[in-house]
């Protein structure tokens, strides 16, 4: 009996080193697959936009400002919130009544039922977030509402603050799209982007 108790350690110890070893290996092979995902951005059908479980909440949308900014009602209260990542042409902009309008009627088609999930805050005191459409049926993914805006031309990724969005790395090919489609402000090649306009018009 103590002839093989050695040999028993060591069969432990190899069997806790293959164990170990096997979840480093798994942890890599996660970390790997979530960095090929981020580097190649192209929204695929097992590509899910969706809000981080857990830190979304659910209001209704009482008033849709521009192409970029909402209002929601929120357990009693209102709260103004401007979509991460995306800068929509301002309404005395040319394409900003249609971008306004574009938004309206997605909205509208969910009842006026939003989820975001906040990302910060701006120096105007709105709240800064991802915003989706709620799935409509159970098993179905829900609609990225910042991403809908650019896929359509409706907004233009905001470069500077698009990283901060959990998202975010989906925005560029929408607006890819859009860009090769020649849709909504893309239309105009010669088109003032909206933060050239507020310079401007300060």
């Amino acid at each position: 009996m103590k002839r093989l108790k050695p040999l028993i350690n060591c069969l432990l110890l190899g069997a806790i080193a293959l164990l170990i070893g096997a979840m480093i290996w798994q942890q890599a092979q996660r970390q790997q697959s979530v960095r090929l995902d981020y580097d190649n951005p192209t929204p695929s059908p097992s590509t899910h936009l969706s809000p981080e479980l857990g830190q979304s909440k659910t209001a209704e949308v009482i008033d849709v400002h521009d192409g970029d900014t909402i209002k929601v009602s929120l357990n009693g209260r209102q709260e103004r919130i401007r979509f991460c990542g995306i800068d929509a042409p301002e309404l005395a902009q040319p394409g900003g009544t249609a971008s306004r309008d574009h938004l309206r009627s997605l909205i509208a088609a969910a009842d006026n039922r939003v989820m975001f999930m906040e990302t910060d805050k701006d120096r105007y005191g709105r709240t800064v977030a991802e915003v989706f459409l709620p799935a409509s049926q159970p098993g179905d993914e829900e609609t990225f509402l910042n991403y809908e805006q650019v896929k359509s031309g409706d907004a233009y990724v905001y470069t500077q603050y698009v990283k901060s969005c959990p998202n975010g790395w989906a925005l560029p090919q929408g607006e890819a799209e859009a860009k090769q489609a020649r849709s909504g402000v893309w239309a105009n090649s010669q088109a003032m982007k909206p933060w050239d306009y507020r310079r401007a018009n300060r």
